[in-house]
């Protein structure tokens, strides 16, 4: 796994999703066209950003390396040895492992505080949109 089929994934997802590279810059407060620098190989991806983009995705980070696991299994071409880098060489499958694991008890944290408090489920809207006439 590189840096560079994770920021494939990204630019995937950022287009899937319908949101701009710009409105993430602006909702995490980074600088006009960090992210393209970032997704371009021309800056180096940082955990942080990963996170903050794995959270406006509203993605665990395990279910984003297993999409980035199945991109590399579709696309198998040779990368260049210059994109970006996460973490010295190495090293990805360490901080892949941790990730997943940080996701699998996040999400067993959000399981533990839904069971000890159940919350109310929001109004449900008609398909229609608005209600009353």
């Amino acid at each position: 796994m590189d840096v560079q089929q994770v920021c494939e994934v990204i630019r995937y997802e950022l287009i899937r999703r319908k949101i701009s590279q710009r409105e993430l810059e602006r909702r995490y407060d980074w600088g006009h066209g960090y992210l393209s620098n970032v997704l371009s190989g021309r800056l180096d991806l940082k955990v942080k950003t990963l996170f903050q983009v794995l959270e406006a995705f509203e993605l665990s980070p395990s279910e984003f390396f297993e999409m980035v696991q199945r991109a590399e299994e579709i696309h198998s071409e040779p990368r260049s040895p210059r994109s970006g880098r996460l973490v010295r060489e190495g090293q990805m499958e360490k901080l892949f492992d941790l990730m997943v694991e940080a996701g699998m008890v996040a999400q067993e944290l959000r399981e533990q505080k839904e069971d000890e408090e159940p919350g109310e489920e929001p109004p449900r809207r008609s398909a229609g949109g608005r209600r009353g006439g």
